[in-house]
């Protein structure tokens, strides 16, 4: 299971690098204490590079609460 669990911080690169090394459709977005703030998916990612994202940008506004 922690292979789909990522922090809010990290950067849509590193989301896309987890995404592709999983098995699984979506990632699980959680704060430091584990609690579960939402989920991304690759739609997520895409929608958000063809918004202007670039690869550097924090995932914290383009996941699902």
């Amino acid at each position: 299971m922690n292979d789909v669990i990522i922090k809010p911080d990290i950067t849509i690169k590193e989301a896309m690098k987890k995404l592709g090394l999983s098995a699984e459709k979506c990632l699980v977005v959680t704060d430091s204490n584990d609690f579960l703030l939402g989920t991304l998916s690759d739609g997520d990612l895409r929608k958000a590079i063809l918004n202007g994202a670039v690869l550097n940008d924090s995932i914290s506004k383009f996941f699902q609460e």
